[in-house]
């Protein structure tokens, strides 16, 4: 019987492809597979322990000056790990560390290099110049020439346009994930919001293509700009119609689309096309998915735990993420604020950061 996932998918492909996954992805040490089994209430008896040491370990790897290996993409990245990790519980250890990489990476908003830097009389009368846009941040360190930036997603961005808006919206949802919700990051969502009704608009375009899942994953993590959603779910409307039959996109990487549509879900932004995007999603990760459980020549965790969601929610009807920017311990319409991981915090050191949040649910 062939499901209404895909074409050619049948129920059994996908469960068998979640399957394959879970033997050699959710038993597994990291970070991701630790959240899989939160999110799944499979946490295991040495998860608290687990979770405790992989927070001391990424606090541990902090430099000196707030920054994780001197870069954008790894001290953002560490971040938002850490928030995920930390779910409700935040101990004033890893307050400490969350305020000195946001501090750190506030240092870059405004700097050479960033998107919007410079003039043109085309931009300025568009809005798009350094005399509108505001509170964007630099890619550090600088890219070369031919350079990408590669994010933990598997998203590649070449040099340019691309790559300053991946870094900027990156560095944005880790600030605000951490309680920056200053005139900067405002003023950045705000320039995001511009840019999309920008391209919806179907005027010149100055949007690189590969950078709009990126620009609409920090506006649906925001849930803060009211004046955003129809945009948002303009552009998200978009993505699912340029979908392909097989589930892929052209030209875009399918894993990182599937992030973001994911992410709409638990922000509030769910509709009957999103949700069958993701299956035929689902069912295109099932069908090209590997022996070792991973696709192509990925093995990033992080794709893995994307992937997870996915099949599992193409199997079993469930998505959502504990301790995840969009709501998954409760949904959120999409104009209520994420509560910022910092006024979480603990008054005294915790002994379990591993806990799940309490009264988390795994929506069906």
């Amino acid at each position: 019987m062939t499901s209404w996932v895909s074409p050619g998918v049948t129920p059994l492909t996908l469960e068998r492809a979640l399957e394959r996954l879970e033997s050699v992805f959710i038993d597994s040490a990291g970070p991701e597979a630790l959240l899989a089994r939160r999110e799944a209430r499979r946490s295991g008896v040495d998860d608290q322990r687990l979770a405790r040491e992989l927070v001391a370990g990424i606090v541990e790897a902090q430099d000196d000056d707030g920054s994780w290996h001197g870069a954008l993409v790894p001290t953002a990245e560490s971040l938002l790990l850490l928030a995920e990790l930390a779910g409700r519980r935040v101990t004033k250890s890893v307050e400490r560390a969350a305020r000195s990489g946001v501090d750190w990476l506030r240092r870059l908003r405004g700097g050479p290099g960033r998107f919007g830097a410079g003039c043109t009389p085309e931009r300025h009368a568009l809005g798009f110049c350094h005399h509108s846009l505001a509170g964007f941040f630099r890619p550090e360190p600088p890219l070369a020439p031919g350079e990408e930036l590669v994010l933990s997603n598997g998203a590649h961005y070449p040099t340019g346009p691309a790559a300053q808006l991946a870094a900027s919206c990156l560095a944005l949802r880790a600030c605000l994930r951490w309680g920056d919700h200053g005139p900067d990051s405002w003023l950045h969502l705000d320039g995001l919001r511009r840019l999309l009704e920008h391209e919806a608009s179907g005027e010149s375009p100055l949007v690189p293509i590969e950078a709009i899942p990126a620009i609409l994953l920090a506006l649906v993590e925001a849930h803060a700009l009211t004046e955003a959603r129809e945009v948002i779910a303009q552009m998200l409307a978009r993505l699912v119609q340029t979908q392909r039959a097989d589930g892929s996109w052209p030209e875009l990487d399918a894993i990182a689309i599937l992030e973001v549509l994911l992410a709409a879900v638990d922000a509030g932004f769910g509709t009957p096309e999103i949700d069958a995007a993701i299956r035929r999603g689902a069912g295109l990760l099932a069908v090209t998915q590997r022996e070792n459980g991973m696709w192509e020549r990925d093995t990033a965790p992080q794709r893995a735990l994307t992937g997870w969601r996915v099949l599992r929610l193409a199997v079993r009807g469930k998505v959502g993420r504990v301790g995840g920017a969009a709501g998954a311990r409760k949904r959120r319409a999409p104009t209520e604020q994420a509560e910022p991981a910092h006024s979480r915090v603990e008054q005294a050191e915790s002994p379990d950061p591993a806990a799940e949040p309490p009264g988390s649910s795994d929506p069906a």
